[in-house]
């Protein structure tokens, strides 16, 4: 890490789940920020997992955006 990023961790204080991440960074400069966020979701079975991944890098008109779906138990 360098002076200007953050990391965010999101904690649900009553269950300690973990609710999700963000970071913000640059390359060269600040007007190259570049930004990630990835939200958690939880299985029935209280597993947490990362729901999706959005990143935004606005100096290179870059945005890409994952959604994780349809997990379910092994060998259902």
């Amino acid at each position: 890490m360098k002076a200007g990023d953050s990391l965010t961790i999101d904690v649900n204080a009553a269950t300690s789940v973990i609710g999700g991440v963000t970071v913000a960074t640059f390359t060269e400069s600040a007007k190259d920020a570049e930004a990630l966020k990835v939200p958690f979701g939880a299985l029935p079975d209280g597993t947490a997992y990362a729901a999706a991944t959005h990143l935004d890098v606005a100096a290179q008109n870059l945005a890409v955006a994952i959604e994780n779906t349809g997990y379910r138990k092994a060998g259902s």
